[in-house]
């Protein structure tokens, strides 16, 4: 099924910005274009089309290449896409494990930067749950 506009909202969710989720989009229905003719079509700055379309290419889904003295554009395979999206999940991935690690650290200075024990207060089922989630987490004994 295809939709002459062809909104991909996912793109901007897999890390592009938005002027990047255009271009690649216009690119994907236009196919080579010369520069100008790409940013005409875009109605964005110069400048930022063409910082865009940089970042485009050194995420590898758009190539340029020149034309006498013109630069032309053209898209990468869709499969790039999924590709470009898998190594931002494995780099998440290795940012949460690198968090996981500091975690305790960053604790302990917190704990210490604010100079006494950390209290908190629960209420209800929800408070309940949290307590022995903590409890579990911490594989300490709970003193109330």
């Amino acid at each position: 099924m295809t939709n002459e506009n062809m909104p991909l909202p996912f793109l901007e969710t897999i890390g592009l910005t938005g002027n990047e989720a255009s271009l690649y989009e216009l690119l994907l229905k236009l196919g080579e274009v010369p520069a100008g003719k790409l940013i005409t079509e875009a109605k964005i700055r110069r400048a930022t089309a063409y910082k865009s379309l940089y970042s485009l290419e050194s995420k590898h889904l758009v190539t340029h290449r020149d034309v006498g003295k013109i630069l032309h554009f053209r898209p990468e395979a869709p499969t790039r896409l999924l590709e470009f999206a898998e190594s931002q999940h494995q780099g998440f991935d290795r940012a949460r494990e690198d968090l996981r690690s500091f975690l305790p650290e960053l604790t302990s200075s917190f704990i210490l930067s604010v100079e006494r024990p950390v209290v908190s207060t629960f209420e209800g089922i929800e408070g309940l749950k949290r307590i022995y989630e903590d409890t579990i987490r911490e594989g300490k004994e709970l003193y109330a």
